[in-house]
């Protein structure tokens, strides 16, 4: 240990006492530690947001039987109801009954009675705002929903309080959640029975993975440039050390020191950064999606991981970055040229471009190779565009150092990247990762969406069907605005021996709405429908096919009706033409702009619940998907932005040495400027060139795969497009001060070199 304190120490001082440029760079990396530490405690602690936000939801869930309670135990009557408004969720739950010894749901202070509704605080605040709400609950509110019953902040609530007719038979409540969830706290997926593979892969998992795809790839890079930030003067003066007799192990150690304390310094202002923003963050949004901050926490184990993480991937990025100048200091001393770029580089990322080809001429059906096949290739195209750059533009640089006639500023860029063809891309490899990745998670996105458009049947006439709606609303409810036709029915089964026939008891302006043509109907009367092979006279035994109870027995007559087309697949052998009691009601609607319809019905019965292709905008549906996935694209193109504006700076600040001494000899200042700008926009536009390029491969083996089309593939896309748009954008005006920046004259440079 005392061999190893001086480079200990060393390294500190390396660190702390090298000058203000120096310190420039720390600040610049400390920095970038502290965003990578927020952004991936931010990614962890979705899953407990989820979890806890589950955990509610069961905790209020009403246990419901059909069974009566045994003597002595207490019971409700209520159910619950999945209702929407507009594009929003809104969950009313029906109780009958004010027993103020029964347990209450979380977040109720009491029992509403008949015509009184508690309500969460969004609801109120829309109750009170919006026409069309107040019209759906027209009771008396007598109290709120408190936090413990909300799974969000802005989460539409209600608990309306009805009387037993408004109910269906049985829907007794014992209570509201179950015991396993009351005490299942971080244990929730085990209390309600889910499978081990159900309880890794959690939605909040789900979402994790999601954030980690568009978070670590740019984050990687940009600790990776910051780590390397000045890597020439750095490599130098570690050559100084290895030529002044330290060995290749004490140097290794004086960089890791220096690169390990200043990472860690950020790792260490990234932890409460976080905590206070999540401290703040009630009432923000992502999307639909909102949280309460008391959910949004992190363990300190978890935060310490994470630290301690970063820490070691920076270092780790460094130590490779500098092996060649503690192996070959003399080398590095005399400002020789890099070492020459492999060209394996090139055969790997073709292989990588090769599997996503695979992928997109994959015959059908597509098989488990064809998506590990597309896998890979996103995957590999990700790691490898920085790594492919330097190859690429050394190639561009030879042709161009060999012209004779080339302005001289085009020479200079290509001596530059022929001394050192791993500097440019070090520059722009941030950007160019963050722009594919995002690209190739908004096509993804959009083969998800085209796939599962809830607005694809918006324009048809669909069926729906309501229960809980007083039978005096069905006149209210053919006189909607929207609506085609209304049938009330019950359906019963007649048995004559083995024969089953379907018995349809509903009147005349019923039967007309539930078939295309009735010719024939009388009302009150019995009739046998045309055609069925169920002879005049039969008796039949009926049963209730709902209930399953008896029902009198029927003989079946010789008065026929002629019925058309079922509308709704119902179909008839026997009609009874009177209205019918515990009724099945029908409609025929558009399912889009019926939010008013929706409205009244909801208010004409507090039980009345329907069922129908209605979009309501609920878990991680198409909407959440595109609102993730956007998140994360902003979050990968701030990243790259943020990765490239360091390291234009830090490259400003190296290059001002080597300008410098041009300036002296005569080399005129905007020579120099429009080189440094020409060799990093060219950096730049070949890299994403090459990213477009990959992400064309990647749609075509997506729309393969999928079956989309291409051109409605690249719709949802575009804000990728424009991202990317307004990331060159960005970069321009930074090169252009980079560059002026680095033609600078100072004395103390003159001095140093």
């Amino acid at each position: 240990m005392k061999r190893l304190t001086p480079w200990l120490w060393l390294g500190l001082r390396m660190t702390l006492g090298a000058g203000r440029a120096a310190i420039v760079r720390s600040l610049l990396l400390a920095a970038a530690a502290a965003v990578g530490c927020t952004l991936m405690l931010g990614a962890l602690a979705v899953p407990g947001v989820v979890e806890a936000q589950e955990l509610r939801q069961a905790l209020r869930h009403p246990v419901v039987s059909d069974e009566p309670p045994a003597p002595g135990v207490r019971s409700l009557r209520g159910m619950e109801i999945y209702d929407a408004i507009g594009d929003r969720p809104l969950l009313r739950v029906v109780l009958a009954g004010t027993d103020p010894a029964f347990p209450l749901p979380p977040g109720v202070a009491r029992l509403p009675g008949p015509g009184e509704v508690i309500v969460s605080p969004e609801l109120a605040a829309k109750i009170a705002s919006d026409p069309l709400v107040k019209k759906r609950f027209t009771q008396s509110i007598v109290g709120h929903v408190e936090p413990s019953g909300l799974v969000a902040p802005d989460e539409l609530v209600a608990y309306v309080g009805a009387t037993d007719s408004d109910l269906p038979q049985g829907a007794y409540i014992s209570g509201f959640g179950t015991d396993a969830s009351r005490a299942a706290g971080g244990q929730l997926g085990a209390a309600l029975g889910r499978s081990p593979i159900e309880q890794l892969l959690t939605p909040g998992v789900v979402v994790t993975f999601a954030f980690a795809l568009f978070m670590l790839a740019p984050l990687g890079v940009m600790l990776g440039i910051c780590s390397r930030l000045a890597a020439r003067v750095r490599d130098q003066r570690l050559a100084s050390l290895r030529l002044l007799g330290a060995t290749r192990q004490q140097a290794q150690l004086a960089n890791a020191v220096e690169i390990g304390l200043v990472t860690a310094v950020g790792t260490v202002i990234g932890y409460p950064l976080f905590e206070g923003l999540a401290a703040g963050s009630q009432g923000w949004s992502i999307g639909r999606f909102q949280w309460y901050a008391a959910d949004l926490h992190i363990s300190l184990s978890a935060a310490i991981a994470i630290g301690v993480a970063l820490v070691v991937f920076a270092v780790l990025v460094s130590s490779l970055g500098i092996a060649s100048s503690v192996t070959h200091p003399l080398h590095l001393r005399r400002n020789g040229a890099a070492k020459a770029v492999g060209w394996w580089r090139l055969p790997l990322f073709g292989v990588t471009a090769l599997m996503l080809a695979a992928a997109a001429l994959a015959p059908q059906p597509v098989g488990f190779l064809h998506l590990v096949l597309f896998a890979a290739g996103v995957v590999g195209g990700a790691a490898l565009l920085p790594v492919v750059l330097p190859v690429l533009l050394r190639l561009l640089a030879v042709p161009l150092a060999r012209m004779s006639r080339a302005p001289l500023w085009i020479t200079l860029v290509a001596q530059r990247i022929r001394h050192s063809p791993g500097v440019a891309p070090r520059l722009v490899a941030t950007l160019v990762v963050s722009f594919f990745v995002a690209g190739a998670g908004m096509l993804a996105a959009s083969g998800y969406v085209l796939g599962n458009d809830p607005s694809r049947d918006a324009e048809t006439i669909a069926r729906y069907e309501l229960d809980g709606a007083p039978a005096s609303f069905i006149a209210t409810l053919r006189a909607q605005p929207g609506v085609m036709s209304v049938g009330s029915y019950e359906r019963h089964l007649g048995h004559d021996g083995d024969e089953i026939v379907n018995v349809l008891f509903g009147d005349c302006a019923n039967l007309n709405a539930l078939f295309t043509s009735v010719e024939g109907c009388v009302d009150g009367t019995l009739m046998r429908v045309q055609g069925t092979a169920v002879p005049a006279g039969t008796v039949l035994t009926v049963t209730d096919l709902n209930t399953g109870q008896p029902r009198p027995d029927i003989t079946v007559p010789s008065t026929e009706v002629v019925l058309g087309a079922p509308r709704y697949n119902e179909t008839a052998d026997i009609v009874v033409a009177i209205p019918a009691v515990d009724a099945t009601v029908v409609f025929q609607a558009r399912p889009v702009g019926s939010e008013t319809l929706f409205a009244a019905i909801s208010g004409a019965g507090p039980a009345s619940r329907i069922t129908g292709p209605r979009h309501i905008n609920e878990g991680f549906d198409t909407g959440a998907v595109l609102t993730l996935v956007a998140a994360g694209l902003l979050v990968a193109i701030g990243m790259g932005m943020s990765g490239f504006t360091v390291a234009a700076i830090d490259r400003s600040v190296e290059s001002r040495r080597h300008n410098a001494s041009l300036l002296v000899i005569g080399a005129p200042r905007r020579l120099l400027i429009a080189a440094e700008a020409a060799q990093s926009l060219a950096s730049l536009l070949i890299g994403l060139l090459l990213a477009a390029g990959l992400l064309v491969l990647t749609a075509w083996s997506w729309t393969s795969l999928t079956g989309a089309n291409f051109r409605d593939l690249l719709a949802p896309a575009m804000p990728s497009i424009v991202a990317a748009g307004a990331g060159v954008l960005w970069c321009t005006p930074v090169v252009a001060i980079a560059a002026v920046m680095s033609s600078r004259l100072r004395p103390d440079l003159l001095r140093r070199d």
